[in-house]
């Protein structure tokens, strides 16, 4: 497991190129990585639209809603 840090993430691709980053970061437990971020005010979205309409507010939402969900050990748990 290594660490990851972000810069600016202004546009898709730098949410996507993040999205690999933590990916690549470990194969083997992703569940420690999650529980270092913290997530501020965002709208649950577990579903992208197509590529060519999704907006960066909806990559940020499909993100946040991902890190969430792992830090809770499930989409459906209580904090």
């Amino acid at each position: 497991m290594r660490e990851v840090t972000f810069g600016d993430l202004s546009t898709l691709e730098q949410h996507a190129q993040a999205l690999r980053d933590i990916e690549g970061a470990s194969r083997e437990d992703a569940l420690p990585i999650v529980d270092g971020f913290t997530i501020g005010t965002f709208t649950t979205l577990r579903a992208l639209p197509s590529t060519g309409t999704a907006t960066l507010a909806d990559v940020v939402n499909v993100l946040s809603t991902l890190i969430d969900d792992l830090q809770k050990r499930g989409p459906n748990r209580v904090e």
